[in-house]
Formats: structure tokens, sequence, C-alpha cells
């Protein structure tokens, strides 16, 4: 366990025996480019594939959408994004990006390297508050959030550390899968929180004696512990293009569904952290977009696990589903 709250466990292997029926989604982070995957939700909802999911994977941004599109339905997660001034909520007080992208050189390049992090929670915390989470409160859940488990880090050079282990494409600390059943408010929150501070732009978060930074850095779209569980196929969304190639070979015995942009969302500076409101709504479009031309080989993913769940799948060869194959 990493928290001493039992309703709450962290990823415990499985035997590849322990099959799973059913459908996973697993939400890559991305900062603002997490938007796209609210408009791929918009698409599946439409066309009543949302019924389908049985289970749920997420890191930073990823896991954030996750809680929303269990709380509340598209049209009001899409509101969250688009009717907010998210650079407020995640910047505090807002945030010219260029000045940020300026200070996050001068840290990452050793101009700077007195500091704690850039930014407070305190947006975030207050929308938090406002989106309905203690609706989840009493239903049984089954979401895997991914956290980054930094405590073995020296404090004094935490920070730094992990941001420049981020900045260098280095995993920092080990990954953990947090997995949650029974919802309670305060540590979703909590939990939420953790898995989204990115190093540099905020301080780890402190759980118990644990300290903890955003998931993406370490596996950004998590797929494994779905794969560990047992689930046979999944639908997943990454905010950035993914060799599907590599996935294949990583997961040969699921059927997986890969939607990614059908054109580059941007960097850190220009996409990450670009919450300005005229590129998220154009990003979600795309979302929306290429969703709606993902359905057709959805199908064929979901007739597929129909034909598992009716027959044995030893010997059965799984495949992967890839939209925006360039």
């Amino acid at each position: 366990m990493i928290f001493p709250i039992t309703l709450y466990s962290v990823l415990h292997k499985m035997n590849r025996g322990d099959f799973m029926s059913g459908i996973g989604l697993v939400l890559s982070g991305g900062g603002a480019k997490g938007v796209y995957q609210i408009g791929v939700w918009r698409a599946l909802c439409e066309f009543g594939y949302n019924n389908n999911i049985d289970i749920y994977s997420g890191s930073s941004i990823g896991a954030i959408n996750s809680f929303l599109i269990q709380t509340m339905d598209w049209k009001e997660a899409a509101n969250i994004w688009l009717s907010n001034d998210l650079s407020k909520v995640f910047f505090t007080d807002g945030v010219d990006s260029e000045s940020l992208a300026k200070t996050i050189r001068q840290i990452l390049f050793g101009k700077e390297i007195q500091f704690d992090s850039l930014f407070t929670r305190d947006g975030f915390v207050e929308l938090l508050n406002t989106v309905g989470l203690e609706k989840l409160e009493g239903t049984t859940l089954d979401t895997y959030v991914t956290v980054a488990n930094v405590t073995e880090i020296p404090e004094e050079v935490r920070a730094l550390r992990t941001a420049m282990n981020w900045y260098e494409g280095r995993k920092s600390g080990f990954t953990q899968y947090v997995h949650i059943m029974k919802p309670e408010t305060n540590f979703i929150k909590d939990i939420l929180l953790a898995t989204s501070a990115i190093p540099i732009i905020y301080q780890p978060e402190k759980i118990g004696d644990q300290y903890y930074v955003d998931g993406g850095i370490n596996d950004p779209l998590p797929i494994y512990p779905l794969n560990e569980r047992g689930i046979n196929t999944i639908i997943a969304v990454s905010c950035d293009k993914i060799n599907y190639q590599t996935l294949k070979r990583k997961y040969p015995s699921m059927d997986i569904l890969l939607i990614y942009p059908s054109r580059n969302l941007g960097n850190l500076f220009n996409g990450t952290l670009n919450f300005d409101n005229r590129k998220l709504k154009d990003t979600y479009y795309l979302g929306y977009s290429d969703g709606k031309k993902a359905i057709k080989k959805i199908d064929i993913v979901l007739s597929s696990e129909r034909q598992r769940s009716r027959q044995s799948t030893f010997g059965r060869p799984a495949g992967l589903f890839c939209t925006n194959r360039h």
C-alpha cells in the first residue's frame, strides 16, 4: 500500500491467466492538450460507446479527465475546459506563456537553482471543489491513477532533480498506480493534485509521509495496470503521436485502439502549458473530429471483445488498431 487508507491500493501483480472481460479507457498526460480527450469522449458518447467502458487508467491530465467524465456528462466536461480561464486555474494569477517559458529555461540551465515551484495549486483546488466529485461517494469505481513517488530523492534537491529528469526524458523515483475503488472526495483531490504536480511548475504533493510528482513523466500512457489486470481490450487516447508498433510489442496479448491527434498539438511551451482559450477550442474540436473517424475501428475492437467473451482466447492473436496512422 502507498497510502494508509484501506479503500485504495497500489496495483498488485496478477497472473495473465486471471483474465477479465470488459473495455478499458486509457488517457494520457499532456496538460492543456488534454482537452483533445474530451473531444474524443464526446464522439464516444454520441455513438453510445461510453456505455462499454468498465475500467479507467490515466496519468496527469488524463487522470483528471477520467474523473470528470465519470462525474458528469460530456457537455459539462467540455464546459469545464472551454468556459473557464484555465490559465488562472492552473497558474494561479495567470501567466504570459513566453515569460513562463523563459523562466523554465533559466531554471533548467542552472541560472536560477533556488526554487521550490513557480505556482501554487490554489486555483486547481478551487476548481476541484466545484466539479461534484462528492457525487462519486458511495459508488464503486475501477480507476487507476499514475503517480511518480519521489520520496527517496533528498528534499534539498527534489524539485530540481525531478525537473531535470523530466526535461531530459528520464524517470524520477518509481512509478505507482493507485487503484481507486470506493471513492472518498478528499483523497481523490489529493491524488489528482499528485498526478498533475508538474516538476518546476508545482511542488511535489505530500500524501501521508510520501511525496509525489506528475505521473505522466514516468508513464504518460498508462496501459500497464490494465494489462496486469488482464483487461483484453482498451481504447487509448494520447495527446501526442505514439508509435503503435512499440505498443504492440509491449502488449502483445491486448487489442488496442489507439487514438492520437491528426496534427501535432505543440511542445511543452506552446502546447502542454498553453491554456489559451482559442487553442483549447481548436484542440477540443480536433479530438471530436478524430474521435468520429475512429468509430468504425471501435466497432472492430468491440466486436473482437464480444467474440472473445464467447470463446477461449488461448492461441488467438491479438491486434492493435491505430487511427491517424502516418
